[in-house]
């Protein structure tokens, strides 16, 4: 009975700690229904209003920001000083989002790839501090193919028939703790780009700011766990 007691508190303890991580998430890019939150807009030497290339769309999983732009490109921009997500930034840790790549037809001439190149972190419109990330959280290259990157290609003549998702989370915390006092974040930017005249529709979906994982809490988790089985031998 004792031992069925234990387990619940430490089950009871697990959900708690589970619902904490939740809540400490912060979405700052659902564009749920094709509507953009405030912030979003079109990159170019600051961010500048949604346009006819960057824009919000309803179909991709409810509502994505995509994007039009061919080549080697910065795209989407988010402003934290407009959105007011400048305490949401420095809470939290990772930079967490989908990289969309809609399913295009492919031209036969051109091979056709699309990838996230690089996420750059300014401060000031680039006037002061600013880093440029183009490695995930795990370490793996964004433009990499595959284990953990962000590019996607397809053969010539590939139809395309359904679009492709990458999972992608940036840790930005060196970013963070390399700014002076009282240099506040400000922008965000996103260079994506592609070789492919007909594969130009990239998108982004889910955008949040999230936290790394405590190790010392696992650990707390793991004694109190060892714990009660001792207990209930």
């Amino acid at each position: 009975m004792r031992t069925s007691l234990r387990l619940a508190a430490l089950s009871g303890v697990l959900s708690v700690l589970s619902l904490t991580s939740a809540q400490a998430d912060v979405t700052i890019g659902q564009f749920t229904g094709g509507v953009a939150e405030p912030g979003w807009g079109r990159f170019s030497n600051g961010v500048k209003p949604l346009d006819s290339q960057v824009f919000p769309v309803s179909d991709l999983g409810g509502g994505a920001l995509e994007t039009n732009i061919g080549g080697f490109s910065d795209t989407f921009g988010y402003s934290f000083s407009t959105a007011g997500t400048k305490p949401a930034f420095f809470a939290n840790d990772l930079l967490v989002f989908d990289a969309i790549y809609r399913g295009t037809a492919t031209d036969p001439a051109q091979g056709g790839f699309s990838q996230v190149f690089q996420v750059v972190f300014q401060s000031n419109n680039n006037s002061f501090a600013l880093q440029a990330y183009q490695t995930t959280a795990s370490g793996a290259s964004l433009a990499a193919f595959g284990n953990g990157g962000s590019s996607s290609g397809w053969a010539a003549g590939d139809p395309g028939s359904v679009h492709t998702v990458a999972n992608l989370a940036i840790d930005y915390r060196s970013f963070k703790n390399s700014l002076p006092a009282g240099f506040d974040p400000s922008t965000l930017q996103f260079w994506l780009s592609t070789n492919d005249s007909n594969r130009v529709f990239k998108a982004i979906d889910n955008v949040r700011l999230a936290q790394v994982p405590e190790p010392t809490m696992c650990g707390v988790i793991a004694l109190a766990a060892f714990g009660l089985r001792r207990r209930s031998r």
